[in-house]
């Protein structure tokens, strides 16, 4: 068998299995009818009953099917297709691994790729590391940089983690795809990345290599705890590093930039054994933090305590020197309580009012604060002149914020919004808001896009484009044109994050799909089943 043919024996067999578990009649056999089984199925039971059936949370489940509409639109043996086609057969593992399904299985990589592959994770880190380094002229260029815009306890803790000379290394692997791919920082790398022919599995090149580096990072994680990486891991590996280092390699033989991937692959197994043991090593840093934490509040009682003893030797120095009635050595008591409650409430007001501070920021839509648009998804970014955050966002749309410096209390900072790369923005990108200790900022976002609808409407038998089909949003209708695409503009009071869509045309089944996300400038794709 050749290895396409292979592959496609791998990939009928995930859709067989996951079509069974979730009784698809008939069961699909390619990721088209699949993905139309699975929506049809989605509004028939509802997300969350059909993400439980396979073992994953709602999230996860709106992940695998962006997974699997990326096979849909990337079904040949191309470079995108078999990028699609391993994203697809990775879920499949993690699927089998929650479900108890069983799934055909490669044998496993010879030792040869697999400390191949574990080369390239540790080469990914270190060429990151170095056009960072490059970009901003030197480490002490980088570290002025960083420490206008990076919270000074964070440039800390990465200075005394971090090799002499090379702040970066202090870094954890999110932290510094973090530096390479934030809104702010990624124009730097930009004209890295212009070759059409790299980083088309989105839209936007940005995207994707997000997409790619959240997936090295999931790799660093199964080896950081003793797993031998799965012919799926190392295969995906294999092309994410060929599909994102090659144009850094093409820059560094056109002498735009020094940095040169080829010698950070060059290391012996010792040394790669090293690296992976520093990983390990990252994990119990963060235990270490946390005893570090509570040391900090032992301390701060201890100079309670020991402000309390001062106050008590301070009295019996007193009472030996006065040697007073025991009417006096009443009142020297007394006056000495008082001072010793004086202390102990000026320390506490000085440690009250300089200390870190919590704040709650709650995210909500266009109608108010019960407008729930996000929940367990995404983050909310705070910055300030001289701090900048990040918290998730909980169930209740809620970011919680710890450990903010006491002077950012009344001053104004501004908020922004990231949601796994969906276009929620603020409502009034320039607002700045006030922050009070322990208290609740209202912070309006909404899904940028909203506004309207595109997309194709495709035969799900042929692939050709179904003109003439009626997509309606609740009251709103807009007809496909020749090419089977529609443009569906929809009124400020019918807007929602999500919409129910419905598509009908003469020759084919009602389609349905409930809860789409409207998504920026993305476009939705329809698959009608022929009903002849």
């Amino acid at each position: 068998m050749d290895a396409r043919s292979f592959e496609r024996s791998l990939e009928e067999g995930l859709l067989k299995a996951l079509g069974e578990r979730l009784a698809l009649l008939p069961v699909p056999t390619d990721s088209a009818a699949f993905l139309a089984a699975l929506k049809r199925r989605k509004s028939e039971e509802g997300s969350k009953a059909l993400a439980g059936s396979i073992g994953l949370q709602v999230p996860e489940l709106e992940a695998f099917e962006t997974v699997v509409s990326g096979r849909v639109r990337h079904p040949e043996a191309d470079k995108e297709g078999r990028i699609a086609l391993y994203r697809l057969l990775s879920w499949g593992e993690t699927i089998a691994e929650r479900a108890g399904l069983s799934q055909p299985t490669p044998a496993m990589t010879g030792e040869e790729g697999q400390v191949l592959s574990l080369k390239r994770v540790r080469a990914v880190e270190l060429i990151l590391r170095s056009l960072i380094a490059e970009t901003h002229q030197g480490q002490d260029a980088l570290i002025a940089y960083l420490g206008d815009r990076v919270p000074q306890e964070t440039l800390q803790k990465w200075s005394k983690a971090a090799e002499k000379g090379n702040i970066l290394s202090g870094t954890t692997f999110s932290e510094l795809a973090s530096l390479f791919i934030g809104k702010e920082e990624f124009p730097r790398y930009a004209k890295l990345f212009q070759d059409d022919a790299y980083l088309r599995l989105l839209r936007d090149k940005r995207e994707t290599i997000r997409e790619y580096l959240e997936d090295i990072r999931r790799v660093r994680n199964v080896v950081a705890h003793h797993k031998q990486l799965s012919d799926v891991q190392t295969e995906l590996l294999d092309l994410y590093y060929q599909d994102l280092v090659t144009p850094i390699q093409h820059a560094k033989d056109q002498g735009r930039i020094t940095t040169d991937p080829k010698k950070f692959l060059d290391i012996s197994k010792e040394e790669l054994t090293a690296y992976f043991n520093a990983v390990r090593e990252d994990i119990q840093a963060v235990r270490d933090d946390l005893g570090q934490l509570r040391g900090e509040v032992r301390e701060g009682f201890a100079e309670l305590k020991d402000s309390a003893t001062r106050s008590e030797e301070k009295l019996g120095d007193i009472q030996q020197t006065l040697r007073t009635s025991w009417l006096s050595r009443k009142m020297v008591i007394a006056y000495a309580a008082v001072g010793i409650v004086v202390v102990v409430l000026g320390f506490v007001y000085q440690h009250y009012t300089h200390r870190p501070f919590t704040v709650t920021i709650h995210t909500h839509g266009p109608k108010g604060p019960t407008d729930h648009i996000l929940s367990n998804k995404g983050k909310v970014l705070l910055k300030a002149t001289d701090f900048q955050a990040e918290a998730p966002i909980n169930e209740r749309g809620e970011a919680v914020f710890t450990q903010v410096p006491s002077n950012l209390i009344d001053l104004p900072v501004q908020l922004d919004v990231e949601a796994m790369g969906e276009a929620y923005v603020p409502i009034d990108p320039a607002a700045k808001y006030t922050l009070q200790r322990d208290a609740q900022v209202a912070f309006p976002i909404h899904l940028s896009g909203s506004e309207r609808l595109r997309g194709i409407v495709r035969d799900l038998a042929t692939g050709a484009p179904v003109p003439d089909a009626q997509v309606r949003i609740k009251t709103v209708i807009a007809s496909t044109d020749a090419t089977g695409r529609f443009d569906l503009a929809i009124p400020l009071e019918l807007r929602e994050p999500f919409q129910d869509v419905e598509v009908t045309c003469k020759g084919y089944a009602y389609y349905q799909d409930k809860q789409v996300p409207l998504q920026g400038d993305g476009e939705m794709e329809v698959m009608l089943e022929p009903t002849h």
